[in-house]
């Protein structure tokens, strides 16, 4: 599954202002793999596209991210996240909305005048 996949996995990146990233044991070694996986090339192509991209534990094996291997630790693995891996949790949802109205406003303060932002609704 090459071809339209990837065009569709790009297109709905690059029409993202920010990208959620679901941390799980498995979804961690997907994107180390040396071999190539979707998940692996979403993740890359986000970073190198300059995206803002908030982790979201879903483990609580995953709560420790000093532990997170790979190109998942490299780039988010000092990052604040939102721990929702105690499902059922509303606190989580809130957390998760108000993290996301965060990096939403300071992403909103740093894009040119020139540049138009892709949405304007708020999350909430």
């Amino acid at each position: 599954m090459t071809g339209p996949i990837d065009n569709m996995m790009a297109e709905g990146i690059d029409n993202s202002d920010i990208i959620l990233v679901f941390v799980t044991k498995v979804y961690m070694e997907k994107v180390a793999r040396k071999v190539q996986d979707n998940c692996q090339a979403e993740f890359t192509y986000a970073k190198n596209q300059g995206k803002k991209m908030i982790p979201i534990v879903m483990e609580s094996g995953m709560r420790d991210s000093k532990k997170w291997a790979g190109p998942l630790g490299l780039r988010l693995g000092g990052h604040l996240y939102v721990d929702m891996s105690e499902t059922g949790s509303e606190n989580d949802i809130t957390a998760l909305i108000k993290n996301l109205n965060k990096t939403w406003s300071q992403q909103q303060e740093q894009m040119d005048d020139s540049q138009e932002p892709k949405s304007t609704k708020n999350i909430s």
